[in-house]
């Protein structure tokens, strides 16, 4: 068993039929048809059933149906985590802006930003910028978001 043929079951459940769920994948329908019948053979038992134009789990393929959700979300857990110790999103911003597009727009951007990037420290210095640099002031804005 293949986690890639595991794939191949949630697709055509998802899509309700093998060619569809094949484009989705950028897969022949011919290789996901294959690896699907390999699959039935080592576990035994068929996966899918024939309707007139999609296809249905059989009861066997339904009760794996959890745990095959299951291993992919893990695979999806341990991809994402892989990606971030090959890339972490960590480090520091520091960010000088206006007062007034620091209320109007600032929250809803930096709330977004946290969300993607939490381990990002952003440093926010409020004030006119036509002064010297030297005068802006840091303000706590990054701990209420």
């Amino acid at each position: 068993m293949q986690l890639r043929q595991l794939e191949y079951v949630a697709a055509i459940v998802q899509w309700k039929t093998m060619r569809r769920a094949a484009q989705e994948l950028y897969i022949s329908e011919a290789t996901m048809s294959e690896q699907i019948r390999a699959l039935e053979a080592e576990f035994g038992f068929p996966l899918f059933e024939r309707e007139k134009r999609s296809l249905r789990l059989t009861p066997a393929a339904e009760q794996l149906l959890p745990g095959l959700y299951t291993l992919l979300q893990a695979k999806q857990a341990l991809e994402q985590r892989v990606a971030e110790i090959k890339n972490p999103a960590a480090g520091q911003i520091r960010l000088g802006i206006t007062p007034i597009p620091m209320a109007l727009f600032l929250p809803t951007i930096l709330q977004e930003f946290r969300k993607r990037y939490p381990k990002v420290q952003v440093d926010i210095y409020e004030g006119d910028p036509m002064r010297s640099q030297n005068n802006w002031r840091t303000t706590a804005w990054t701990s209420q978001f």
